[in-house]
């Protein structure tokens, strides 16, 4: 099993599309994560989601968020684009 370096920190996360993305790194290879804007929404109730609110929340959970993204990637569940996108399913089926 692969482990990852998460690097979560303001200036390396970003929001672009409705997600969330942010940068692991398996040795020298980025790997880019994401998590959508309504699966943050959905996993704290809220209902306001501008960014401000987005990556509080993002903050909050990134920690369990990771650990699922790394998860995900050991498995090899990536998206067409090469992305690890982390969905409220996967978050509500997490097994550590």
């Amino acid at each position: 099993m692969t482990e990852l370096r998460f690097d979560t920190s303001r200036r390396a996360r970003h929001f672009d599309d409705g997600e969330v993305r942010f940068h692991a790194f398996d040795d020298d290879r980025l790997i880019v994560c994401a998590i959508s804007e309504d699966t943050l929404a959905d996993l704290e109730g809220e209902h306001d989601t501008d960014d401000e609110t987005v990556f509080r929340i993002f903050d909050a959970n990134s920690s369990y968020i990771c650990s699922v993204a790394e998860q995900k990637f050991n498995d090899g569940k990536f998206e067409s684009d090469g992305r690890v996108l982390v969905t409220y399913q996967d978050l509500m089926n997490y097994d550590d």
